[in-house]
Order: structure tokens, then sequence, then C-alpha cells
């Protein structure tokens, strides 16, 4: 059965959003091929080093700090946390542990600086990201359990991340693209362990959180997007299969 009229016409952009930002005529060019993971993190990680020069340090009104956090197997994970300045002794805020994107394999504590820079500042709240392991050298499920380990050690040491964050406050986790894909699966784990940790909110940016032999049997005709976008995925397939492993190609 094909797909239906609206499921196809809901991937036109909207007339406005091309008019505020057109789009190329032409898709990304692909990862290059054959290039080893670790050449591409080194390169990824150059660029973005580059921009966050440019940025330069933290704006008066904002704090930032390396924090460490324990993990199930003994070793730490570093975390980059900004929190507003102008917080007073008493104030309680909440706190937004994020995750960042990079199909899994890329990326670093320190990407989206700008964006979680105004959002700690605008929305008052403290924003802990997490230096995740990678794949594929730490294959599915290393990220999650280390974002359900990060959240566990937050909700019970919160004034270690910053004296003024506060669960109560509002404990929210999010990321964006495979960083939103962690993030689900970390509120899912945690749900099903029980743990008294209380999220009371998501935010999940741009991320891909339903593969293909997952789509239950009466959505597989409209789900289209995956053929349509073959080409220019993100992630690209090969590194979220990579994150997935060897072992256990069917998760993918």
């Amino acid at each position: 059965m094909a797909p239906s009229s609206e499921i196809l016409a809901s991937a036109q952009p909207d007339p406005e959003f091309l008019e505020a930002c057109p789009l190329p005529h032409q898709n990304a060019p692909p990862l290059p091929a054959n290039v080893a993971i670790p050449t591409l993190r080194a390169t990824s990680n150059k660029h973005k080093n580059e921009a966050r020069d440019a940025l330069g340090g933290p704006p008066s009104n904002l704090t930032e700090r390396d924090i460490e956090i324990p993990v199930r197997d003994g070793s730490s994970i570093l975390a980059y946390v900004y929190a507003p300045s102008d917080v007073v002794p008493g104030d309680e805020l909440p706190i937004f542990l994020f995750f960042h994107g990079g199909g899994f394999c890329l990326g670093t504590r320190h990407d989206d600086m700008e964006s979680n820079r105004i959002l700690a500042v605008k929305a008052g709240i403290i924003i802990v990201c997490l230096d995740y392991h990678l794949a594929p050298e730490h294959p599915f499920p290393q990220a999650i359990h280390d974002g359900v380990d990060a959240l566990h050690w937050i909700a019970q040491n919160p004034t270690q991340v910053h004296p003024s964050a506060s669960p109560s406050a509002g404990l929210v986790i999010g990321g964006t693209s495979a960083g939103a894909n962690i993030a689900n699966g970390v509120v899912y784990l945690n749900r099903d362990l029980g743990s008294p940790a209380k999220v009371t909110g998501q935010f999940l940016g741009v991320g891909p959180l339903l593969p293909p032999p997952c789509v239950p049997e009466k959505y597989k005709d409209d789900y289209v997007s995956h053929e349509q976008n073959k080409d220019v995925t993100i992630p690209p397939e090969e590194l979220a299969r990579a994150f997935v492993g060897k072992n256990d190609e069917s998760l993918y």
C-alpha cells in the first residue's frame, strides 16, 4: 500500500521556512569513504575547537566548569556545567542533563556551547553536558549506561554540580540528534529500573528514535522518510551501526 497523501505532504518544507532559510538544491557531501572514525573525530573536534575559540570565554552572567561523575565500572566521565552567575544563596534552579550529538561516535561535552550558554541564562537553569563514551570503542549500551549513572549521581548529589542545582525544581533530560536517542533511552531505562530519580521533562531535538526494523507493521507503509532521506541521514548509517556494534546488528 502506498503512503497516504497526508504523510507525503508533511515532507514539504513550509513556505515561510523556505523564504527565511532557502534550502540548497543539492545534498551535503557524504562522509568520505573508508575514513576511520578516529580520523573523523579528530577533524571534527579540530574545527569545533576553532569555532569555540572564536566564540570566546563565558559571558559575565554565566559560570562554566568541568566536573567528574562516577560511572558503574569504577571510572569517571567529565561533564561541562553551565550556570547563571547571578544566583543568590537559597535559589533553587532546575537541572538539564544534556547529551551532545555526533552519530554516537563523534562530539564532546563542549558541543552546542553557544546555544547552551543562551539557554542557561535565559531559562535560569543549570545545564550538565555529559562526555559519554563513544562508539565504536564503546558500543551500545555504554552511552545509555553512562547517562543513567550520571542521572542517578546528579539526583543524589545536586550541590556537587552547583550549590543552587535542585532536582525538586526540575530535572530535564535531553539532547540533539544521536544525543536525543541516548536521552530517550536513559529516561525509559530510569523508569524501568524503578529509580527514585524523578525526571520532570524531556527535550529531544531531531532524534533518530525509531529504526525501520522497530516500526509497527500497521505503520510501515507510511514510514517513508528513511528511504527518502537515505543519502542525507543524520547520523549517517555507518556511524549508527558503529554504535550498535558487530554483535547486535538486529538492534539497529
